[in-house]
This record gives structure tokens, sequence and C-alpha cells, in this order.
């Protein structure tokens, strides 16, 4: 950890936070922040994560909510998150406050994001092996990076991560300089491609119990960065090409960090690195019985739960999480071309 980041984590402890937040999170959609929200909220950590809203679905909501927090204040154990820029919260937050994030290589971040929410059909056909459909709901990949209302394929990470509170539209060259400049501030920064490091430095700045986090918003319905042909990649890496030089900026920032780490950062990381391993291994065979027990419950042809099974499965006690993940399998397995 960086010797900035340990002054912080210090003036944390020795502050009562009025007017300042333990941790205001800078979650990039598709870079790992859901499963560090959830491992925030459950024990032993059980800290407050107040949610802050969505940029991209709603920036007046998203305002809304900063300024509300920020009228009626927070703990010093609060976790502020949210699909929230940096520059947002520097326009509504006490300067105190302090900044964390995650990065992910741009042209997966894109990959997963568009087959998540912009056309994840179209991604449930590709990795099935279907041939990819004439129609698509929100356009083929080429169209949508073309479309402002899609701004958020382009570079998003440097929108998230630089100093204008409201990034849409042409991002001029600056806010690349300003979002590495914003980074070297930040008090962590993960990498999301290597996740157990990222979580034990992220568990060490906030003063965590080492804790296991389990897989949370796989997306199952999107090929991998291997499977997109050539001019795919090439048309993302033209529209993400601050991203790019961002990411290339946080991996060198990432690495220094784990350099300065004390010896026993890699012992924790084995440590985890096998905790984790175990936690998702009993949660998938958790998941795997419960889609069993949904095959053998579900009318033939059918792809989703009624409220009745529903029902049965609360009774039951699985949890709602599960179930979502159980139902996900069903669905996909069915839907696959050679299903009888």
């Amino acid at each position: 950890m960086s010797r900035r980041a340990l002054n912080l984590v210090k003036k944390r402890n020795n502050t009562s936070h009025e007017g300042g937040a333990l941790v205001a999170f800078v979650h990039v959609p598709k870079t790992a922040g859901g499963t560090v929200k959830a491992m925030l909220a459950a024990p032993p950590s059980q800290r407050r994560v107040i949610d802050c809203g969505n940029f991209l679905r709603s920036p007046e909501g998203m305002n809304r909510k900063l300024a509300q927090l920020t009228a009626r204040g927070w703990s010093k154990d609060d976790v502020v998150i949210g699909h929230v820029p940096y520059g947002a919260y520097r326009a509504q937050f006490p300067p105190d406050v302090t900044y964390m994030t995650f990065l992910r290589e741009p042209v997966d971040r894109v990959i997963s994001h568009y087959y998540r929410h912009v056309d994840r059909a179209q991604g449930r056909d590709r990795t099935r092996g279907v041939k990819p459909r004439t129609r698509k709901r929100g356009g083929s990949l080429e169209t949508v990076l073309s479309d402002p209302k899609f701004f958020y394929l382009s570079n998003l990470q440097t929108r998230f991560l630089c100093s204008d509170p409201a990034p849409m539209g042409r991002l001029e060259e600056s806010a690349l300089e300003e979002a590495k400049t914003n980074l070297r501030e930040l008090a962590f920064v993960g990498i999301q491609e290597r996740f157990t490091e990222s979580l034990v430095l992220f568990q060490r700045s906030v003063g965590l119990e080492l804790t296991p986090a389990t897989d949370r918003h796989v997306n199952t319905y999107r090929p991998s960065i291997e499977d997109i042909d050539d001019a795919e990649r090439q048309l993302i890496e033209e529209h993400n090409r601050l991203d790019a030089e961002l990411y290339r900026s946080a991996r060198a920032l990432f690495d220094e960090r784990v350099a300065e780490a004390d010896e026993a950062f890699a012992a924790e990381v084995d440590v985890l690195r096998a905790a984790t391993t175990t936690v998702n291994d009993r949660d998938n065979a958790e998941v795997d019985a419960v889609a069993e027990w949904i095959e053998g419950e579900l009318p033939p042809g059918r792809t989703k739960l009624d409220d009745a099974l529903r029902a049965t499965a609360a009774e039951r006690g699985i949890p709602d999480r599960v179930l979502k993940r159980a139902a996900r399998r069903v669905a996909a397995n069915r839907r696959r071309p050679d299903a009888a």
C-alpha cells in the first residue's frame, strides 16, 4: 500500500468523520464492484453500505441522493458506493473523503457491458453457438458505439475517473490526464484481472478481516474476449483509446503498491485465494442443487419461475441470490438448440 494510502487510513482512524465518509467507492460498471459491495455488507464487516444511485440511469436521481446524504450526514463506519463518477462525488462531498475504485481491461469491460445491458439476447445466442440475429434489441456493436446514447461504451472508465461531474458526450483529451492524476490521489485502485491481490490491498486499506468473496453478477450471456473477431476488437479499441491508456497507468500504479506491500502480502493472497475457491465451490454446489430441484419442478418448455414456485423456494429456505442464479442456469440450458 502506498504511503499516501496509509496516511489516509491513519487519518480516518483519528477523526469522528462528521461531514466525512470512511470510503466513497467509485463503482465503474462491470469492474467487480458488485462483489466488493456484497463483501462489505456481509459478516464479519457488516458495514452500512449506502447506495448513491446510478449516473447512467438517472443523473438527476444520483445527484439528489448525494445531496440528501450530504445534508443528513453519515457515521464513521459507513461506505458510500454507486455508479457515481468521481467528479460527481467531489462536487458535493467535503474534501476529506477517502476514494477507491476498480478498473478493468477496456475491451473485456465493453464486451461484458454490451452483452449484459444492451443486447443480452444476442450474447445468449453467441454463447450457445447460434448465428447472430439480424435484428438486435440495442443494435449491433458498431451501431451502438457510434450512438451518443450509448456513451457508456466509450471510455467509461476515463469518464468516471476524470473531474467532470457529468461526463457525457465527447471527452476532451484533458479528461485522460485528469483521470490519471485522480487515480494517484485515490487511496485504493484495484484491478479486476488481479482480483485476489486487489482484495487483499482493499481489505487492508479499510481495516477488514481477510474475507473471501463469492462471485457476483457474472455474465454468462456473453462471448469471451477470445471469441470476438478482430474487427470487433479493433472497433472497441478505437472507441476506448483513452481507457486503454488509463488502464495501463492503473496497472503500473497497482504494481507499485503491490511492490510496497510488506512481506506478509504474498501469504495473505495465497490464503485468500484458497478460501475464495472453497467458498465459491460451496456456492456453486448449492446453485447446482437448486437448479436440479427447479428442473424437476418447472413444467417442460417453461423457462421462468412462477409465484408458486418462488413461494415454495422461500419455504425451503433457498436464498433469493441462489434461486436467481439457479433459475438463470436452468433457463439457459432449456434454450440451448440441442435441448430436448
